[in-house]
């Protein structure tokens, strides 16, 4: 599915950007007029952690973008369009069955799964995902175990703490589980993702 039939699906409003705040003239500048074309560009930067995990300004300048920030930015640009695109944290975990590319890195460390903490957008009860470039599903169906709303100033040390308290959970009650290992395998994860290699 195309993302802005996917919008067009949801009934996502796109309203046209016409304040001037730092959010609002970053798209301007771009001759980008609607919340849909905004999201659409931040949809097309690559995968990437930027610098700073904290500034989702970031991305602007560095052309890339985690779902962290990425779905921050459009947050604020919502917030301020007064349209209630709400930022979420979703907690679960990752598993060759609703990950398949992940099987290979669970083998090797030897584990069933690990524990994830992903942000998207939720309009309503639709959950919309534009963190990789390329992709034909927008909706984000995990076997969530926790979901919370955040602000756009929450994805750095409040999303991190979260994440760690949720792995700290999981591998309480597992013998030859720890952190570490867990760290590990997410972050081999991430930069596979980051490369493109899976």
């Amino acid at each position: 599915m195309l993302l802005l039939d996917y919008l067009k699906e949801i009934e996502l409003q796109n309203p046209i950007i016409e304040s001037h705040g730092n959010v609002e003239k970053f798209f301007l500048e771009k001759n980008i007029l609607t919340l849909w074309d905004a999201i659409k560009y931040v949809h097309e930067l690559p995968y990437g952690r930027t610098t700073n995990r904290e500034n989702y300004f970031q991305i602007l300048d560095e052309k890339k973008g985690a779902c962290s920030t990425k779905h921050a930015l459009i947050a604020s640009l919502a917030q301020k369009l007064f349209i209630p695109l709400k930022l979420t944290l979703g907690l679960f975990l990752l598993t060759p069955k609703n990950t398949p590319q992940i099987a290979t890195i669970l083998k090797h460390y030897h584990l069933e799964a690990i524990p994830e903490a992903h942000c998207y957008l939720k309009y309503n009860n639709n959950t919309l995902d534009i963190t990789f470039p390329g992709a034909s599903e927008f909706s984000f169906n995990a076997d969530l175990e926790q979901e919370i709303n955040i602000t756009p100033e929450q994805i750095g040390v409040f999303k991190v703490e979260k994440h760690h308290a949720f792995i700290e959970a999981w591998v309480k009650n597992k013998a030859d589980i720890n952190f570490d290992l867990i760290w590990a395998a997410r972050e081999e994860w991430i930069e596979k993702l980051s490369k493109g290699v899976c």
